[in-house]
């Protein structure tokens, strides 16, 4: 998110870029086990666990807290990691982007 929000830096207004996040992050409001039992279902799980990890930061942590099971055990860990990664990566874009900050009344 806060990635997608330094591309207000380039392109002055985004809200197409942020209505865009917003719809692809309703598929977090769900557990990710309404996405099994298709293939369309196992390819939207695919895709928001692991390459957009919405599923993944969302669901883990609401299974841990509800003292269940999660299958296979090393997701736990994968979550911190893409929480740890996704934070230094959003510093550092938007570090970068700050280089390219334009004054909106010059």
């Amino acid at each position: 998110m806060i990635s997608l929000a330094c591309t207000s830096l380039f392109f002055g207004r985004n809200q197409s870029l942020l209505d865009f996040w917003f719809y692809i992050t309703v598929f977090a409001r769900y557990p990710s086990t309404i996405y099994s039992g298709s293939p369309t279902g196992e390819v939207i799980r695919f895709v928001f666990s692991y390459v957009l990890p919405i599923l993944l930061v969302v669901t883990v942590p609401a299974r841990v807290l509800m003292s269940m099971v999660i299958e296979p055990n090393w997701l736990s860990g994968l979550t911190l990691l893409t929480g740890v990664v996704s934070v230094f990566l959003s510093r550092a874009v938007f570090k970068w982007s700050l280089r390219f900050y334009r004054s909106a009344s010059s």
